[in-house]
Parts: structure tokens; C-alpha cells; sequence
């Protein structure tokens, strides 16, 4: 078996059997990593979260197709047998690991289901919901940003891992129809999906969850387009101008000029819209990797005052957090185990060496939280990021 690392930007196949070999990243010094886990204890990490979200949600279709299984309703009462957002969480996955030497044909699979599970507005983007895995040529709804976002930058990654030249060909046509159809071009704003402009009547409306200035810049590496440098910058310009001073925590939804918290969720009708939720949660992790891959500075800064507002809120305790607050801190969730709010406020404190007790205590609560599809991704995403185990594209 083998882990694909990065040393100076460039991927190194590793090979690894029944022992450990220490190939992990510190993104050229950029970052810290939890020191109460050897370098064998953070691989082992990966390796048993990776199997458990194996063995838990990877689900084969027909013809070879592979899929995330995450359940729910759309906006019709279709039963979903999986969405966009966990098909991307599961491409970067695939992309990223090979612990079992199929994780290439798992990866060729999800990205066949993704073609074939298209939208109805836009063939070239992936219909947000699925209710029918083993179709070959499927419109069920429209799409969703954050899955085609992630779906884009998965074939970037396949592509540089890989090298075949497929996967950057595919990758140019999601990201050139993500520009066309979930863009606001003029203002360098992610919509929310390929349907905004049609049936949204808040057509400034953006979810923080969609700021993804890491991949932004990989689009930018890929195309040549400098668009999505603009897009990248336009992303920090939005967090000075709508998150609170003191925490650093920014809504769900945000929308007008300059912005301010969208409660209607830019006509979703989302709970806690204007709250840092379920959807903003994501944002540390987000800015972390473009911290940890690109060394942006205004990355550490916005993330350097979360982890700061988040240790002195918990006291130092992980086991503090709750999923969900007010901007300006204010709890308004109660559980502390969830991964989709824990693992991504871990992910930020990896760029500053302040932060390192702090790190430690909340990456060790992440190693024993297990809960639904969606923090399972994202609590083995940011285990991923801390421990070293994803390149620069």
C-alpha cells in the first residue's frame, strides 16, 4: 500500500507495507502538527478513519459507477440516494489516499456517476441530489456550488497524482461551466447552485461554506484564467466585510453590498441562516488549506483570530465547542461532538505554533467522534489537512 505526500509542491509515491515511512508534509514549514501523536500515530489516524468512512458509505452502482451514500429529500420528496457535496467530499478523498490499491478505479467510478447524474440547467455540472444511481443519463434537479467546487478540484488532483491527461481536460470544462453558471462573473461571488439567478430573488445572496480560495487557486493553475485569483481575493474582501471583529466567525449566509447576514439563506429558508451554522462551520478548514498550500497571508490572519476567540471562549477545552453560534460568539448549539464544527476549528490552529496545546486536545476529541456522512468527511478531510497528508496542486 502507498500515501502520495508532497515535498517542495511535488507529489511522492511512498510505499508503505506493514510498516511506517514518515512522508508527511509540513507545507514548507507553514504549519504545526499535533506533537502528542507520533508521525506513526498520525498516519495510523488517517489510515482508520479513511477505512471506517470506507466501510460506512462507499456504495457501487451499475457499470462500474461508485457513490457516497447520503441520504436525503429533495426539494420534490425525492429520496436521495446521495448529493453532490459528499460525491466531492468523497472524490478529494479517493484522490488523496490509496490504502487498498483501488482507489483509482473508485475515483474513475465517482466521476463516471457524477457525468451521468448531470444537471437539468446545466449538463456539465452535477445535479445536487440523486435518486437513481445506476441511470446512465439522469437530470434529476439543479446543481449545488460547494459539490462542483470540490468535484473540480478532486480531477486536479487525480490529474497531477495520475498524470493522465483526461483529468485535467474534464476538470477545465466543471470549471469553466462553475464560472458560466455559479458565478456571479461581475462581482466574484459563488452563487449558490446553477438555478440562483432564476428562482432567487436575493441574486447577491452567497454561503460562506463555498469559499474555497485554495481551490480557486488551483483553477487558476489549471486555466490561466485570472478570474479566479479575483475570485480567491474576493473571498477575504467578504470577511472583513461581514465577520465579526472580535471572533473571526462569519454566517451561513450572507448577501448585499457590503454584506451583511442573510437569514432567508438567500431564499433557501436554511435555520440559523444568519448564524455561524452548519454551513460556515467549514470556513477555518478552508482557509486553513489555503494557508497550509498557497501560505496566504490574509489566510492565517483570518483564522489566527477564530483559533484565538475559540480557545479562550472553551477555555482551552475541546470539549467546549458547540455546533452553532451567534457572530458574536454566543452559543446557540449544545452538542460538543460534532466533527463538522470540532475537526475545522483544529484545521486552523495548525498555522500557529500558539495554538499547539490547544491542537493537540481537540485533534485527539476529533480521533473519537463519529457521527453521520457528513461530519465523517469532514473530520477525516481536516485529519488529512493537520497531519500533512494532502499536496499542493
Amino acid at each position: 500500500m502507498f500515501f502520495i505526500n508532497c515535498t517542495g509542491g511535488d507529489p511522492i509515491v511512498e510505499y508503505v507495507d506493514n510498516t511506517f515511512e514518515d512522508t508527511a508534509s509540513n507545507y514548507d514549514g507553514r504549519t504545526i502538527k499535533p506533537n502528542n501523536r507520533t508521525p506513526a500515530q498520525l498516519f495510523s489516524d488517517v489510515k482508520t478513519k479513511y477505512n471506517k468512512y470506507r466501510e460506512d458509505y462507499l456504495k457501487q452502482a451499475s457499470g462500474k459507477k461508485y457513490y457516497i451514500q447520503a441520504t436525503g429529500n429533495g426539494e420534490n420528496g425525492e429520496i436521495a440516494l446521495t448529493i453532490s457535496e459528499a460525491h466531492g467530499y468523497g472524490m478529494i478523498i479517493f484522490a488523496l489516499v490509496n490504502f487498498k490499491g483501488d482507489e483509482k478505479t473508485i475515483f474513475d467510478g465517482m466521476n463516471a456517476l457524477r457525468k451521468a447524474q448531470h444537471s437539468r440547467t446545466d449538463p456539465d455540472l452535477m445535479s445536487w441530489i440523486v435518486t437513481d444511481v445506476d441511470s446512465d443519463d439522469a437530470a434529476v434537479d439543479n446543481s449545488a456550488t460547494d459539490g462542483d467546487l470540490d468535484n473540480a478540484y478532486a480531477l486536479l488532483l487525480a490529474h497531477k497524482r495520475w498524470g493522465e491527461e483526461k483529468y485535467l481536460n474534464e476538470a477545465k470544462i466543471l470549471i469553466e461551466a462553475i464560472k458560466r453558471s455559479e458565478m456571479h462573473q461581475d462581482i466574484y461571488r459563488t452563487k449558490l447552485g446553477d438555478w440562483h439567478n432564476r428562482w432567487s430573488s436575493n441574486n447577491n445572496a452567497t454561503r460562506s461554506s463555498d469559499w474555497m480560495p485554495g481551490h480557486f487557486r488551483a483553477f487558476y493553475k489549471a486555466t490561466g484564467d485570472d478570474f479566479w485569483l479575483q475570485t480567491a481575493n474576493m473571498v477575504y474582501s467578504l470577511l472583513n466585510e461581514g465577520s465579526n471583529s472580535r471572533t473571526g466567525l462569519i454566517p451561513d449566509f450572507v448577501t448585499g453590498s457590503p454584506i451583511v447576514p442573510d437569514p432567508l439563506g438567500g431564499g433557501t429558508g436554511e435555520k440559523n441562516a444568519q448564524h455561524y451554522s452548519y454551513n460556515a462551520c467549514r470556513v477555518p478548514w478552508r482557509l486553513a488549506a489555503d494557508y497550509a498550500h498557497h501560505g496566504t497571508p490574509a489566510a492565517k490572519m483570518q483564522i489566527d483570530k477564530i483559533s484565538s476567540w475559540i480557545n479562550d471562549a472553551t477555555g482551552g477545552n475541546s470539549n467546549g465547542i458547540k455546533d452553532g453560534y451567534q457572530l458574536n460568539g454566543t452559543p446557540i448549539g449544545s452538542s460538543s461532538s460534532k466533527a463538522c464544527f470540532v475537526a475545522p476549528f483544529a484545521a486552523g490552529m495548525i498555522a500557529n505554533a500558539e495554538n499547539q496545546n490547544f491542537l493537540n486536545k481537540t485533534y485527539s476529541s476529533m480521533l473519537n467522534l463519529k457521527s453521520d456522512v457528513y461530519n465523517d468527511a469532514i473530520n477525516l478531510l481536516c485529519m488529512l489537512l493537520i497531519s500533512g497528508y494532502w499536496w499542493t496542486y
